[in-house]
């Protein structure tokens, strides 16, 4: 059975529901499964296709009759069948991460950045730095005069996972604001 979504994609989901008309790619035994995920998340799917095209679904040729810049095409297939839907897709004329989209990747790849094991927070980032591994600076770590705060947690904590900022960064920047010299050290994970 696929995992049909993630959370994190969840987010990246809903932003381009909010900028293109959303297109299902997918296979009848997926399909109502997904329809609910999506409905439950507010994400309107303008129709869906698949390969047989049969019953609610179209054929995937129907995407030829479509403006590409209007629309994400989501294709959730088994791994083994999403190269076989990528190669149709760009014979098509679309392009992957463009007009499609793998349900299973839906994030960026900044998301495939080295993760280790840790037993306290369960993962944790290489971020290049020995000195800092797994933690996002927020401040001048220089600056022998600011307040030295370490935050830790789950995903509202990991300043590397989403796009937006995390609860850390936030921290920081108010404490910045009433003019408190600080230094957040993000390390949720």
């Amino acid at each position: 059975m696929m995992r049909i979504i993630r959370d994190v994609s969840l987010w990246f989901l809903i932003e381009d529901a909010k900028k293109k008309r959303i297109v299902l790619y997918t296979d009848k035994k997926y399909y109502a499964a997904l329809c609910q995920v999506l409905q439950n998340i507010d994400v309107e799917i303008e129709y869906a296709v698949s390969d047989e095209g049969r019953d609610e679904l179209r054929s995937v040729y129907d995407l030829m009759f479509e403006n590409y810049d209007e629309i994400v095409v989501v294709v959730a297939k088994d791994d083994y069948d999403f190269p076989a839907a990528r190669l149709k897709l760009e014979g098509m004329g679309f392009s992957l991460g463009v007009n499609f989209k793998n349900i299973r990747k839906y994030v960026p790849e900044c998301l495939s950045m080295p993760y280790y094991y840790d037993p306290v927070c369960g993962f944790n980032l290489f971020t290049g730095n020995e000195k800092t591994n797994g933690f996002k600076i927020f401040g001048d770590m220089k600056d022998r005069n600011s307040i030295r705060i370490l935050t830790m947690g789950g995903s509202t904590t990991d300043a590397f996972l989403y796009p937006f900022k995390s609860w850390s960064e936030i921290l920081h920047e108010r404490l910045e604001e009433c003019g408190v010299p600080n230094i957040v050290y993000g390390g949720g994970g």
